[in-house]
């Protein structure tokens, strides 16, 4: 906790090159946006360098880079309720737009979707619900939305020997990933995800980012011997789940 304190200390003093002491400004609200972005920028470091060497791979071409974990977890900004409802493309602010089309490289088609994350009231998902989930994928009638998606995950599970482990994974709305990891035997998964979910499943923990941050800066984190994810990460930072704009995900 103490860490977490010096670490927000820090965050202020660097927020302050952007942000007036007090939060009052004489800044028009293009002007307060793009100062907001250069925060998160600044904060992210060379994580969101998008102008980095890609070294070639196997199946993907990979980037490094320095990760500064604390000061990312101390920041209230990167993963707060935005409280509003998703802005449409054209309604987002135009250095959001330079910022995500990776200054007009990337094509962009209009798609819009709005999810409600915050609802009050738990998707609860009992032990016998997730236990069908693992029947299902055992007689390979999946319940997953992709295909082969179960499939493909049970070959990354296996491949990495999830027997015994303790996973993090990104985003769910049915657990139907979890179930094949299950099934392979994982001691223990942990699920981040946006919506609000519980699980009743002994080995089967749902939290939500707010929680997954605090835990961290209280040092009650899981540590994490894998992390699957499955069409997740690709939709964070742009609103859908109430989620605070950001284009670096």
């Amino acid at each position: 906790v103490e860490a977490g304190a010096d670490n927000k200390k820090k965050l202020a003093e660097r927020m302050a090159k952007y942000i007036p002491a007090g939060g009052s400004s004489n800044l028009t609200v293009e002007q307060e946006q793009e100062n907001y972005f250069k925060t998160i920028k600044d904060i992210c470091g060379e994580l969101c360098d998008l102008e980095k060497n890609i070294m070639p791979g196997e199946f993907l071409g990979t980037v490094s880079a320095k990760v500064d974990c604390p000061t990312l977890f101390s920041l209230d900004l990167i993963n707060a309720p935005s409280g509003m409802k998703p802005p449409k493309w054209h309604e987002t602010p135009a250095v959001y737009r330079e910022y995500a089309s990776h200054s007009g490289k990337v094509d962009i088609k209009q798609w819009y979707f709005e999810t409600d994350a915050t609802a009050a009231t738990a998707t609860v998902y009992s032990e016998a619900d997730v236990k069908m989930y693992i029947e299902r994928w055992q007689n390979r009638t999946a319940m997953d939305s992709y295909a082969d998606g179960s499939l493909k995950t049970d070959e990354a599970a296996d491949f990495v020997n999830v027997e015994g482990k303790t996973i993090l994974v990104i985003g769910t709305q049915t657990p139907w990933l979890e179930a094949v990891l299950l099934d392979r035997g994982a001691g223990k998964i942990v699920t981040l995800e946006y919506g609000h979910y519980i699980s009743q499943h002994p080995r089967l923990e749902f939290i939500r980012p707010h929680e997954f941050r605090e835990r961290y800066l209280e040092g009650t984190l899981d540590e994490f011997d894998a992390v699957f994810t499955y069409s997740s990460i690709e939709h964070s930072g742009l609103g859908r789940y109430g989620d605070t704009l950001n284009p670096w995900g």
